[in-house]
Order: structure tokens, then sequence, then C-alpha cells
């Protein structure tokens, strides 16, 4: 707790289904793609694709492994 981003979504590339453009998302300064055995087992954390997020301060960013990384605060 407190490595954590929060925004709207501007776009998402054609992979990505759990989360739309205009939603609020709140994501963790480790990404996870939330299907290896790590994630499944859940240690999201552990992430055998993890990527470490930094310059989360910027006005725009692009979040790896947002599929299994971002989650909406809300429906809009």
């Amino acid at each position: 707790m407190g490595h954590e981003y929060v925004g709207f979504v501007e776009e998402v590339g054609s992979e990505v289904t759990s989360v739309r453009s205009g939603q609020f998302v709140v994501g963790s300064f480790a990404t996870s793609d939330n299907v290896c055995a790590n994630c499944r087992n859940g240690f999201q954390s552990s992430c055998v694709n993890r990527e470490f997020m930094s310059s989360c301060q910027a006005d725009d960013v692009r979040i790896p492994n947002a599929q299994g990384t971002l989650v909406a605060t809300c429906l809009s």
C-alpha cells in the first residue's frame, strides 16, 4: 500500500477487456498479468511477467499488463 496510482482510462489496447475508456481505475506499482501460475494462486505481486511502475506522477502513463493490473472503482 502506498505506491498505487489512480486515474481515468483514456484508451485501451485490443487485448484489454477488463476496463474501458472513461473508467476511473486504480493500479499497483507491480503489474501482474493475472493468468500465470503465481497470479492464479493469489500471488499477483510475484507474477512471472510483472513490471514495476515508476514515474506515475506524469499526465499520461502506459500500464503494462493492464488487463490484470487495473481495477475499475465504478462503472461509467
